[in-house]
């Protein structure tokens, strides 16, 4: 597979006008998206961004691709404003996230740390271009953006089919209770599957347009909730609790 079959020219193009963007500093802070200041810096100490390669449970995770810093200001929104709105403290999750790369045991499992200790070089390279003075930044982005796949350009179309994936969240309470959760899906995640979700999600926000049960800057998860789950079954995702 070519870069294109992986990654799209809209996405390498979007990480590019992060880079331009005046608040690109931003990219790299989980609490970019809490909108309590005071909760903000909790979930920076409970929190930080997990970049580095490590071993858990005889698997080597490395940084969720493209982009690490994505996902974690999202769901720490989403938990700050589910305590707001149940009027309760809000205290952070210690997230870490991560991608499989393969056993860390086995022939192989060498290959499998050098791939994810290259991706988190890669990503902290990339958060350490936001830190460049603006101008700078700026003048590096316009160079990448012509240079870079165009948006519009990606997978080939016998390239996003014949995927399986899966994702797995593991939450441990202080008290010690453990809960687990498995999301099976098909078709290419970043493309395909990623398509027919934002197609079913439309959908089931066009139904509750009348009378939705929030509104305001939602995450996906506040908007949809648990409710809208056999709604993305349609979009070939199965949710295993």
């Amino acid at each position: 597979l070519g870069l294109s079959d992986a990654v799209s020219g809209g996405t390498l193009q979007s990480l590019v006008e992060v880079l331009a963007d005046e608040d690109a500093r931003a990219a790299g802070d989980p609490a970019a998206l809490v909108p309590d200041a005071r909760a903000a810096r909790r979930v920076r100490r409970r929190s930080p961004l997990a970049l580095r390669p490590r071993v858990v449970h005889g698997r080597v995770l490395g940084p969720v691709v493209p982009a690490a810093f994505i996902d974690p200001p999202v769901l720490h929104r989403t938990a700050a404003l589910l305590a707001a709105e149940r009027g309760v403290p809000h205290s952070p999750a210690a997230l870490a996230e991560g991608v499989d790369m393969g056993a860390a045991g086995r022939p192989g499992g060498a290959l499998s740390l050098l791939a994810a200790a290259a991706s988190s070089g890669l990503q902290a390279g990339v958060l350490a271009l936001t830190r460049l003075p603006g101008p700078a930044r700026r003048r590096l982005a316009a160079a990448l953006g012509r240079r870079l796949p165009g948006s519009g350009s990606g997978p080939r179309g016998d390239v996003l089919e014949g995927w399986t994936w899966s994702v797995r969240a593991e939450a441990l309470t202080r008290s010690g209770a453990r809960g687990t959760a498995l999301l099976e899906g098909t078709g290419h995640p970043g493309y395909l599957a990623t398509a027919r979700m934002v197609a079913e999600v439309g959908l089931l926000l066009a139904r509750t347009a009348e009378d939705p049960p929030r509104t305001g800057h939602l995450t996906p998860a506040l908007a949809v909730g648990l409710d809208g789950l056999p709604e993305l079954a349609h979009a070939g995702l199965v949710l295993r609790a």
